[in-house]
């Protein structure tokens, strides 16, 4: 199933299908740009979305919610259910797109390659990413009312979100380092 998966996106990975996810990407960036800096002007002190951290713990995500009034949570609540479920979709198939493109270009038959499945590993971050978002909807929703365990749970799941992200962009980078060595000594 995974190697399908694999598989199709690069049959789909296209120039046009690249530059219209990172279009949406932009977008979308731009969009939490605006949304961070509201949560910051509507709590009246310097905060960021839970989303930011590493690894949080219980107290660390009720320090940060602590700093979010009425209006802030009121905000965030629909924005993670909204904005913050559509955006690990774009990111993970951008980054996917743009993993199968430099496998592509790095193979002739990447298909073949150990390495081809690593054009997945968005979708880990994603998964993790929307695990990560219903458990702080769910502790902003009930905030006042301590829930230790799901805020420690949410803080590992994001943690895990991170890595994910990270061992994602390294392959990118790697891969991209990879071509330009091969051009550099053609």
């Amino acid at each position: 199933m995974w190697q399908k998966l694999s598989h199709r996106l690069l049959q789909i990975e296209k120039f046009r299908t690249n530059a219209i996810f990172f279009g949406l990407l932009t977008i979308t960036v731009g969009l939490f740009q605006r949304a961070g800096a509201y949560i910051s002007q509507a709590a009246g002190v310097a905060t960021q979305p839970l989303d930011l951290e590493f690894f949080f713990s219980a107290n660390r995500a009720y320090e940060l919610i602590a700093t979010y009034n009425e209006a802030v949570r009121s905000f965030y609540i629909p924005f993670e259910l909204t904005a913050d479920m559509v955006y690990p979709f774009l990111y993970s198939t951008y980054l996917s797109l743009l993993s199968s493109f430099l496998l592509k270009i790095n193979w002739q038959n990447p298909h073949n390659q150990a390495i081809s499945l690593v054009n997945l590993s968005p979708f880990a971050t994603a998964f993790f990413d929307f695990w990560e978002n219903l458990g702080i909807v769910v502790l902003v929703a009930n905030y006042s009312t301590r829930l230790d365990s799901l805020a420690n749970l949410t803080g590992v799941v994001n943690g895990i979100k991170w890595i994910f992200a990270g061992f994602a962009l390294l392959s990118i980078l790697v891969l991209t380092l990879r071509w330009l060595l091969r051009r550099f000594r053609q």
